[in-house]
């Protein structure tokens, strides 16, 4: 499998395992990739603080446009295939010095499923921004990128980590939730 930029959202095409493309990583590892670089940026560039991961899922939001509008899928697309949504999970703000919406307001965007806690969630009907903002600013998000990259942070390695820790998270709580079905069901504690 060909190596690709550490970018959000696993894209499954054709059939076979070995057409796996892992181009995302999800939105709570995002704040995780924030705070991986965040001391290296304070002392650098404070302007890019709070960037960092809405500029990524932005520019992988463009790449899961490109590989859906692709002829590659267009074929897959005319034997049934339907394309895969990008998730944004748990989209919380881990730091309170960003706005308590930031990772809801700036991954608005079509085809795109966002789960929220309740908090959250109560924020964004207070005083969220509902608009397609997912698609602006991509330029500045790639010029965000950039400069991450001039600072000697290692995206790729950020990637890694938020991935392995995000497939650890997400299987800790599939397990927790079988085995509260087990005991539902048996009644055994």
């Amino acid at each position: 499998m060909d190596q690709l930029p550490p970018l959000p959202v696993c894209v499954i095409l054709g059939r076979e395992v070995g057409e796996v493309l892992l181009l995302q990583r999800k939105a709570p590892w995002c704040s995780i990739g924030d705070h991986h670089a965040h001391r290296r940026v304070v002392v650098a560039r404070l302007d890019l603080l709070g960037k960092i991961a809405v500029s990524n899922a932005k520019l992988a939001f463009e790449l899961h446009k490109e590989e859906f509008q692709s002829d590659r899928f267009a074929e897959i697309k005319a034997e049934g295939g339907r394309a895969q949504r990008v998730l944004w999970a748990s989209t919380s703000t881990k730091n309170p010095e960003y706005p308590d919406t930031l990772y809801v307001d700036e991954l608005i965007g079509p085809e795109t499923v966002n789960t929220m806690p309740p908090n959250t969630i109560d924020a964004f009907r207070d005083h969220g921004l509902l608009e397609n903002t997912l698609e602006k600013d991509t330029e500045q998000a790639k010029a965000v990128m950039h400069d991450i990259a001039e600072l000697d942070i290692n995206m790729q390695n950020v990637t890694q980590l938020l991935q392995e820790k995000g497939v650890e998270a997400f299987s800790l709580s599939y397990n927790q939730l079988l085995a509260a079905l087990v005991t539902k069901i048996t009644g055994s504690s």
